[in-house]
């Protein structure tokens, strides 16, 4: 997922170096490095305030591409956060109880469900029975050791029997367990960060290319 981002005035600023175009590049360059920085982190700020991630799964799924100088064809005067990844596992988002506990012996409608927080503005809530199977869902711990939410789901498949050719097979319902997964972070990002970054970059960019430009100049006068 990509977000375009415009510094207001640009073109405008950039004239105070009209005849310089190095100088505008680096100038250049060097706004859009600071100004790429400064709002991812104002992306990630805008999708914590909302969602229940951490730091760590948002970090790994966020990649800043920086601007560069560089002969004509080869330099990058844009910037690009890429934003990455598929849906994330619901239970990642606070689940409670942490840790799967025996529930043997107790009757389905007294068992307690797996809670999680996943917004933010919608406060904790149970997670709830699957409307096409009536599963409950319920926290497990696969031999991997990889620990997550899961349900049961029943699936209708044509699978060849043993000693069947293809036009004797008949369907059957499988029952398989799939695990539970909540929106992925480009529809976070989508949802919380753009406007984050839109907003900073609003408010910042021109001044921060203001600055970058004099430095340019500062530097050029002392040569």
């Amino acid at each position: 997922m990509q977000i375009s981002l415009k510094i207001q005035g640009a073109d405008a600023l950039l004239k105070k170096l009209q005849g310089l175009p190095k100088l505008q590049e680096r100038a250049l360059v060097n706004a859009l490095n600071v100004i790429g920085r400064a709002a991812q982190k104002e992306a990630k700020k805008g999708i914590q305030a909302e969602y229940n991630i951490k730091s760590a799964d948002l970090s790994k799924a966020v990649d800043l591409i920086p601007a560069r100088t560089g002969a004509v064809g080869k330099q990058r005067l844009f910037v690009m956060i890429d934003v990455w990844g598929s849906r994330l596992q619901l239970y990642k988002f606070g689940a409670r109880p942490v840790a799967p506990k025996s529930q043997k012996g107790i009757s389905v409608q007294k068992r307690k469900p797996v809670s999680i927080l996943v917004r933010k503005s919608q406060g904790r809530h149970p997670v709830h029975r699957s409307r096409v199977t009536g599963y409950m869902p319920f926290l497990a711990k696969m031999k991997s050791g990889h620990t997550g939410i899961f349900v049961r789901t029943e699936e209708e498949s044509t699978r060849a029997l043993p000693g069947k050719r293809k036009e004797f097979r008949k369907p059957q319902v499988y029952q398989m367990i799939r695990e539970l997964t909540a929106e992925g972070l480009p529809a976070m990002f989508k949802k919380r960060g753009g406007d984050a970054m839109r907003k900073w970059v609003r408010e910042h960019g021109a001044d921060i290319l203001r600055e970058k430009i004099m430095d340019q100049i500062k530097k050029h006068m002392k040569t």
